[in-house]
């Protein structure tokens, strides 16, 4: 059997070759902005800098860099001088002596001493409470400290 050549199809009508015509005006116009469009990135890199970034670590390291300096940058450019009062807590416009200072710590301290006293006796006494529940749930309400515990016997 021979072989049969086979050729690209030929447009048939006047509107199908109108068609072919703009399939293959539309596809060269989207070339040439391609190729438009790389120029002008390329431009746009070369002379500003502009462009995609190089993606990986460094990149990324350059972002956080810009980050903190857009957050930061605004408290670095104020630049407040402060005296002493203000970075050690000066009160009363007086300076604070040592013996102040111990006796304040002294205070805060007892107050604290105080406070967790307060709170295990309170968990004491819960403690307790619950014992003697436990106990009068249990039947052996009149149970003394140290007393053993006696069990009737079974009935058989």
């Amino acid at each position: 059997m021979p072989r049969t050549q086979v050729t690209a199809a030929r447009p048939k009508s006047a509107d199908q070759s109108d068609e072919h015509k703009n399939r293959l005006s539309y596809d060269e116009r989207r070339r040439s902005d391609k190729r438009h469009r790389e120029k002008i990135k390329v431009g746009n890199e070369e002379m500003y800098g502009i462009g995609k970034a190089d993606p990986g670590r460094e990149r990324q390291i350059e972002k956080k860099r810009e980050q903190a300096n857009k957050i930061h940058g605004a408290a670095r450019s104020q630049e407040v001088e402060l005296d002493d009062k203000a970075i050690y807590g000066g009160e009363g416009g007086g300076d604070i002596s040592y013996e102040a200072a111990l006796a304040r710590e002294k205070k805060y301290r007892e107050r604290k001493e105080a406070a967790k006293h307060e709170r295990t006796s309170e968990l004491l006494k819960k403690e307790d409470d619950k014992q003697k529940n436990m106990l009068e749930m249990l039947g052996f309400s009149g149970l003394k400290p140290g007393e053993k515990i006696k069990i009737a016997p079974r009935q058989p």
